[in-house]
């Protein structure tokens, strides 16, 4: 029988906290994920991979129930522990700056997040390829950032090839490849190609399965395309003039 504090029992236990997490479960999650940190803190050290997981998995928590204070500090040990033990091009490294700039872009504190997550990106390429699926999630992970700015026409490309590339890595059918296709769908919406937003969310919704998590999120990217489209072609009330046309002033 393995005692609490032996690494086996640590991973069962961190473990057990991403399940919960997954499930919504997130007060049950907090405090295995918190003894699990502090117990690799004393038996393995601050700097031990499995201490930088830990920190990762507790920082990742309670950035999703929006506690980014609380979570910003352990997610920044986690980067700079991680630059320094295991270098900059390591696939941990990389995951915590990615982890980083998410949880900035998520306060809309874009100035700070878009050097982390270009730099994920591009060491990614440098390191794993262009066609690795981590360097896909990268890519699209900076066109949400761009798309969260209103930079349509820099986060399209990103979109599109982030979208091929995990069709053919992953398939049609993998959570990340369908997130890729909404993505795509909603930038279309906000750009006002409503008609290309159209198609694309209904095919979306054709290759999703019944049972997705992500499956009611599109549904309601498709009404809001179509209410943007019935808003469009709505012609104007009998008696209202239609708005003046101003010149602008020379000069």
């Amino acid at each position: 029988v393995l005692g609490p504090d032996h690494p086996g029992a640590l991973v069962s236990l961190n473990n057990l906290g991403t399940v919960l997490q997954a499930q919504g479960r997130y007060e049950e999650a907090e405090p295995l994920y918190r003894v699990a940190l502090e117990t690799r803190r004393r038996v393995l050290g601050s700097e031990h991979p499995d201490t930088l997981t830990s920190l990762n998995s507790l920082g990742l928590l309670l950035q999703a129930q929006g506690r980014y204070e609380e979570a910003e500090p352990l997610l920044r040990e986690a980067l700079e522990t991680s630059r320094r033990v295991l270098g900059s091009d390591h696939p941990d490294t990389l995951g915590s700056l990615n982890n980083l700039g998410i949880l900035l872009q998520d306060q809309g504190r874009y100035e700070e997040a878009e050097p982390l997550l270009r730099e994920a990106l591009e060491t990614r390429q440098r390191v794993l390829g262009s066609d690795h699926p981590g360097t896909l999630r990268s890519m699209n992970d900076l066109g949400v950032l761009l798309h969260a700015q209103g930079r349509y026409e820099e986060a399209e490309p990103l979109y599109r090839e982030a979208l091929e590339g995990l069709r053919r890595r992953l398939g049609e059918a993998h959570p990340h490849t369908l997130r890729a296709h909404g993505n795509l769908a909603s930038l279309l919406r906000d750009a006002g190609r409503t008609a290309e937003a159209l198609a694309l969310t209904e095919d979306l919704l054709h290759r999703m399965p019944e049972d997705s998590p992500d499956r009611g999120s599109i549904e309601r990217l498709l009404r809001s395309i179509e209410e943007a489209m019935q808003a469009v072609e709505k012609p104007a009330s009998v008696g209202e003039d239609p708005p003046e046309v101003q010149d602008s002033p020379d000069g």
